[in-house]
């Protein structure tokens, strides 16, 4: 199982990283328990605070693919340049 990048755009305050396959979900999924697939995406939300910390920048997701999307895509800003919308990190 590989995870694949579709994609990535480098500006000046924002990387923005496209994924269009995630081997969590290809795991569980093969497993029968695809359900568990998205136990990846909520240890993301729980991981990324401290990287944010860590590196100066504010992480967004809007779509998983575990989540029903059909693609992860993955926002980095630098600190203090981010929308406000954290609560679309999903």
């Amino acid at each position: 199982m590989v995870t694949y990048q579709e994609n990535y755009e480098d500006e000046t305050d924002k990387l923005t990283i496209k994924i269009t396959t995630c081997a969590n979900v290809e795991l569980f999924s093969e497993l029968g328990v695809p359900e568990l697939g998205k136990f990846g995406c909520d240890h993301d939300l729980a991981g990324y605070p401290i990287i944010e910390d860590d590196v100066d920048c504010e992480f967004r997701r809007m779509s998983t693919i575990a989540k029903g999307d059909d693609c992860c895509i993955f926002e980095f800003y630098r600190q203090g340049t981010a929308p406000d919308n954290a609560h679309l990190n999903k």
